[in-house]
């Protein structure tokens, strides 16, 4: 029997991947796990400043940078009802996000790892990739959020 304890949803808070977070949502649910929520913000670079070779200080700025993505997350969380008890929030900051991601699923033993993608290998690539409609097809066989029966695609047409 699997036994799913940490799910991690990595999220940009783009559409896709509000559905990948109703999907991780989902399966912490189903099987009583944590649930894990990564955004990976950007890193500020120094920018040069007039002719002599200034490099101007970003830290502060970054930290603006971090606070407002955290502040997002929060809100993302609340938006969709999602308690702290049984949900992780974590914002990190790095310049190489999907390694980024790795890292953390290995650091925390994330069972499941839940991403959304824009699916452009087709409706089985999203199957397989676990796009925006979620990897698999609920219990009831249809694709989660759509209704729509894992033998035909979420759009209505045959996979």
């Amino acid at each position: 029997m699997i036994n799913i304890r940490r799910v991690l949803v990595a999220t940009d808070f783009s559409e896709i991947a509000d559905g990948a977070l109703d999907y991780g949502r989902a399966l912490a649910e189903h099987f009583g796990g944590t649930l894990h929520v990564l955004h990976v913000a950007d890193v500020l670079q120094p920018i040069a400043v007039g002719v002599e070779g200034y490099f101007a200080d970003v830290s502060d700025l970054q930290r603006e940078v971090d606070e407002a993505a955290r502040q997002q997350l929060d809100a993302c969380l609340a938006r969709k009802g999602i308690s702290a008890g049984i949900t992780v929030p974590v914002v990190l900051t790095s310049p190489m996000v999907a390694q980024t991601i790795v890292d953390y699923a290995s650091e925390q033993q994330i069972d499941v790892v839940v991403v959304g993608t824009h699916g452009r290998g087709g409706h089985g690539q999203r199957r397989r990739t676990g796009g925006a409609h979620g990897g698999m097809p609920g219990a009831d066989g249809s694709w989660p959020g759509t209704g729509a029966p894992c033998d035909q695609a979420p759009d209505g047409g045959s996979d």
